[in-house]
């Protein structure tokens, strides 16, 4: 029995071969091949159906060249409708936006990334929100996509996977950068391993002196003595087998048991 347009897409989304295309395009005439790359040459979308409209994209970045650069490239793309830019998060919720998908940045002056995907998801808007970061922890992954992000990319990827993102996020499924898989998949035991060892106090503490504190400044806000900060600074080191604070901090925020988005600690 022939299967239906939209199950046949659901099998070969991905077709890399011409003859497969060709023959795919004879049966479901509705469809239309984009070329997307040379590893990926070909993506297909119902016109129809999958993809009814084009896809109009927002970019939010407080630096300009990036957007306007990504603006030029992405409106190359059949699929894509109408590019809106905006330096900022407060920018974009102050006017009404017809945008499908948000591609933002994280870190931005006055409100961030993360505090765009809480707004969205407590006013339970439709578009969907993509972030394009230079942060590739593993926990500000997760705890974005935790927190409603349907994508997460780093700003070192290609205008071919953002296009494939876009797609990807528009067809209702979640995307992550290929780069950044492993760096979830190698952390997801480490960070168990070592968040479980530490005690509250430990964690206050860990918390404290990521955010840049001082032992000092660490046991005035603990309302403790500096002896016993001290002594909790040294079991987090000999417990993370690091001998500086900098390894300290690099350490947990690699691990994924500092977000240096929030400022949390699990």
């Amino acid at each position: 029995m022939m299967k239906s347009a939209s199950q046949f897409l659901g099998d070969t989304r991905k077709l890399y071969y011409h003859k497969c295309a060709a023959n795919f395009l004879r049966q479901y005439p509705n469809f239309r091949v984009l070329q997307i790359g040379r590893k990926k040459p070909f993506l297909l979308y119902n016109q129809f159906n999958m993809v009814a409209s084009k896809i109009n994209v927002a970019l939010i970045d407080d630096h300009q060249l990036l957007t306007y650069s990504l603006s030029n490239l992405l409106s190359q793309y059949d699929f894509i409708g109408t590019i809106t830019i905006y330096a900022n998060p407060k920018e974009f919720l102050k006017v009404e936006t017809e945008a499908d998908i948000i591609v933002s940045d994280i870190m931005m002056p006055d409100m961030t990334g993360i505090d765009l995907l809480t707004i969205f998801k407590q006013q339970k808007k439709k578009a969907k929100v993509i972030l394009l970061s230079s942060i590739t922890e593993a926990q500000t992954i997760r705890y974005a996509l935790r927190n409603g992000a349907a994508g997460y990319l780093s700003k070192d990827t290609s205008i071919e996977e953002l296009a494939d993102a876009l797609l990807t996020v528009q067809h209702g499924e979640v995307y992550i950068g290929e780069n950044l898989r492993n760096i979830l998949l190698r952390n997801s035991l480490t960070e168990e391993r070592f968040i479980f060892n530490l005690s509250p106090r430990e964690k206050e503490v860990l918390v404290m002196v990521c955010s840049g504190k001082t032992i000092k400044e660490t046991a005035y806000d603990m309302e403790l003595s500096v002896h016993t900060v001290q002594t909790y600074y040294k079991t987090i080191l000999k417990k993370f087998n690091v001998n500086r604070t900098a390894d300290l901090i690099v350490f947990a925020i690699r691990n994924g048991l500092y977000n240096p988005v929030d400022g949390s600690v699990k």
